[in-house]
């Protein structure tokens, strides 16, 4: 049996390493970031809603979803701020997916904070006095007007 030189031991456990090393998945650069294989992140600076999953060197979104005043909605979804209906959208401008968030209906906010339909004609109380009022929308607009 021959026996191996301090050299030669040296050599062979750094191309062993070597080797080794050259078998893992890459990891991502994000933006001056480091994600290891297989690890999930949100992009520096981007929303909360959209994850990557980091693949031998690439990403690609895992989740997604619009981010509204810091909550997720799912794409398709519709929820309600106030007197106001969003609908979150997947939509594809220029070769790229980009997802918005819309006004898909708006109504009127009456004084004591219920929400009216368009056309809807309900009683307010100013000074004493009851005034009929109806809710106009135009579009995302809103209004109401009193007689």
């Amino acid at each position: 049996m021959e026996l191996l030189t301090p050299v030669c031991l040296a050599l062979l456990v750094t191309f062993t390493l070597a080797k080794s090393l050259d078998k893992r998945a890459a990891g991502c650069n994000v933006n001056g970031l480091s994600v290891a294989d297989g690890a999930t992140f949100t992009y520096p600076g981007g929303s909360k809603c959209i994850t990557y999953k980091c693949n031998n060197g690439g990403y690609a979104p895992t989740t997604t979803a619009c981010e509204f005043k810091g909550q997720c909605y799912a794409i398709n979804s519709k929820f309600n701020d106030g007197c106001f209906t969003y609908g979150c959208q997947a939509v594809t401008e220029n070769g790229s997916t980009i997802l918005k968030t819309d006004i898909v209906t708006s109504r009127c906010k009456d004084s004591k904070g219920v929400c009216r339909n368009n056309g809807e004609v309900f009683p307010e109380v100013f000074g004493g006095q009851t005034f009929q009022c109806t809710c106009t929308v135009i579009g995302r607009s809103t209004s109401t007007s009193c007689k």
